[in-house]
């Protein structure tokens, strides 16, 4: 999964999934796009515990890009509505590869994950100084 088309996954998936409790509600949601889902059946549906379930869900839409939240009689209901047909196209790909390559989906998540906490070092590094300087 080394090529173009896996790179511009892992960015999708670096920028739009933080977590893999989200990984899974994402795919689970995009394989029955035309049904809206209660969190307690994602929950089911992927084997989580209902609060990590409802934790993913929340962030998913927040994001806005990929998943909806609609009120419901029952409560919450998340959808899978990508911005856009390139997103739309990109979570295809990302569920293909994992059914079919798990590790490497886990592997890509896990690169992504440590790119982000270098990243927020980085940052952190950065203020401190610029915060060292003003001090002066």
């Amino acid at each position: 999964m080394r090529d173009r088309a896996s790179e511009q996954l892992r960015l999708f998936a670096r920028d739009h999934i933080s977590s893999f409790e989200q990984l899974r509600a994402l795919l689970c949601l995009a394989r029955e796009a035309e049904r809206a889902w209660a969190p307690r059946e994602i929950a089911a549906a992927i084997g989580l515990p209902l609060q990590l379930a409802e934790d993913a869900l929340e962030e998913l839409a927040q994001a806005g890009r990929l998943v909806t939240k609609t009120p419901a009689a029952s409560g919450a209901a998340y959808a899978f509505t990508a911005s856009s047909s390139t997103a739309r196209a990109l979570v295809g790909e990302l569920a293909r590869v994992y059914d079919e390559q798990p590790l490497a989906i886990i592997r890509m998540m896990n690169e992504n994950a440590l790119e982000r906490v270098r990243s927020t070092a980085a940052r952190r590094l950065a203020e401190a100084f610029r915060l060292d300087r003003e001090k002066k």
